[in-house]
């Protein structure tokens, strides 16, 4: 029984360390928070939203029994760097961007590449990686993507955006390869 003392003088002390680790682990978590934001603004900023009412925000939550239908689950904020070698380029002219219930583009050209995947990681670490290696996609841009893409191996940014009726992949921040 003597020998056992000291130990249990000692677990106050051990739940107090244990507290306070928790409480510095949460303030660690508080300050990462801002700059998750401001990653988060930026792919919006560069993404889908050139166009209207696309974009990459958090899932709503269903509603209780007996209530509406929840509208459609929009895309997880999510952002993908990928490299992939550009099969086919092509100019969407204003009006004619396909995939209803999307926006369209009435009152703009939009570029898009068509890409096969060789490698892809998660941008930032609170977005989801959605873009497969190995998959074939077409990605589309508000920015101007030149003709001479076609053929070379690029460095850029993916996002899904869209909803549960359909989606649609944005690129960004496009760089070719050596």
């Amino acid at each position: 029984m003597i020998g056992r003392r000291p130990y249990h003088a000692a677990i106050p002390v051990l739940l107090l360390l244990t507290v306070t680790g928790c409480a510095a682990e949460r303030s660690v978590a508080t300050t990462v928070k801002p700059q998750a934001s401001a990653a988060r603004q930026d792919v919006r900023d560069r993404g889908p939203d050139c166009l209207s009412g696309e974009t990459t925000s958090p899932r709503t939550t269903s509603p209780g029994p007996g209530a509406a239908p929840a509208p459609p689950g929009p895309a997880p904020p999510n952002a993908s760097r990928i490299v992939a070698d550009v099969l086919k380029r092509s100019v969407w002219a204003p009006g004619t961007l396909p995939v209803p219930p999307l926006p369209s583009n009435p009152d703009r050209s939009v570029s898009s590449v068509t890409l096969s995947v060789v490698s892809s990681r998660a941008e930032a670490p609170e977005y989801e990686n959605l873009m497969l290696p190995g998959s074939t996609v077409e990605a589309f841009s508000c920015s101007v993507v030149p003709p001479e893409l076609t053929g070379k191996r690029i460095e850029a940014v993916a996002t899904l955006a869209g909803d549960t009726r359909a989606t649609r992949w944005w690129v960004s921040e496009i760089r070719v390869l050596p």
